[in-house]
């Protein structure tokens, strides 16, 4: 598959009838050889071979309906892998007008829309799939997504590639899809946290600990109520899933400690949840935030 592009995948060997109906008609029987041979190729990477076949087998006239829908859609799966969108449309669509309910041609021809910014006639023809029996949803549903996330609507995005992830628990383009969102999210909600760490510690002159009081250089040592925070998720279950992970590959720098996990709502984003741990001191919060830096682990310091 090229990068950047994803085809749905089916690509069916059509089965020659046996016996005295193979032999009844030979050209069907040829024909259906063809594209069996095109089919394969196409499994080995050989797209333009593929091509050539499938479009023997079309010329032929000798394919039953059913067979000729399949060979149309094999051959733009062909086109689509080798980067001739227009051509792989065609073939699409000379298939729906044989069988307007043939799911796999709806879902690669919306595929091909999109990819062309053709966006009204990609979401047009994904709810037509959706509608289709036996529909394999998971593709459809992140196609959807897809586009809600090239419009920046985000929220929708995610609800699609969720759909995707009911309909195939193991779609993994879906799964993607949802850690890079949070990802993203994550890093905003990281940024602005920082932004608020900032207002918190603003800058100040450094006074030597040798022109202040001993009290008060003792008391500097000890400023107590500090936190450091780990990241940010969507949802309260994957912060805490979230601190066994880091925990587990910390080198012992969380030893001791133990995880806050608090709700935060950010503006154009929704509620997040931060994960936090108390520490004694600025001092023993930069440390351990060193620690984990070298683990390549995020972590800064705020205020409790």
């Amino acid at each position: 598959m090229l990068p950047g592009r994803w085809i749905f995948p089916v690509i069916v060997t059509l089965c020659c009838a046996a016996g005295a109906g193979t032999a009844a008609h030979p050209a069907a029987a040829g024909a259906r050889a063809l594209v069996d041979r095109a089919v394969n190729g196409q499994r080995a990477g050989a797209n333009e071979q593929a091509v050539t076949l499938l479009s023997q087998a079309v010329a032929s006239r000798a394919l039953s309906r059913p067979d000729l829908v399949r060979a149309l859609f094999d051959r733009g799966v062909a086109f689509d892998a080798m980067g001739k969108t227009r051509a792989a449309i065609a073939d699409y669509s000379a298939a729906l007008r044989l069988d307007p309910r043939f799911a796999p041609a709806l879902n690669n021809r919306a595929n091909a829309y999109r990819r062309t910014g053709r966006r009204s006639d990609a979401m047009r023809d994904y709810a037509a799939a959706l509608k289709c029996a036996n529909a394999p949803r998971e593709y459809t549903y992140f196609g959807l997504g897809r586009i809600a996330e090239e419009r920046g609507d985000e929220a929708s995005a995610r609800d699609y590639y969720h759909q995707a992830l009911i309909a195939n628990p193991g779609f993994a383009l879906a799964a993607q899809s949802l850690v890079r969102l949070d990802y993203r999210d994550q890093a905003a909600l990281m940024q602005a946290s920082a932004q608020e760490r900032a207002s918190e510690f603003p800058a100040t002159p450094i006074v030597p600990a040798a022109s202040l009081p001993a009290a008060a250089a003792e008391s500097g040592k000890r400023t107590r109520g500090m936190q450091i925070q780990l990241g940010a998720y969507r949802d309260e279950a994957a912060a805490s899933a979230g601190w066994t992970t880091i925990s587990e590959h910390s080198a012992g720098a969380l030893d001791g400690l133990a995880p806050v996990i608090e709700a935060a709502d950010i503006p154009g984003k929704g509620r997040f949840y931060r994960l936090r741990a108390d520490v004694s001191d600025r001092e023993s919060a930069r440390r351990v935030c060193d620690a984990l830096a070298a683990q390549s682990q995020p972590c800064f310091v705020t205020r409790e």
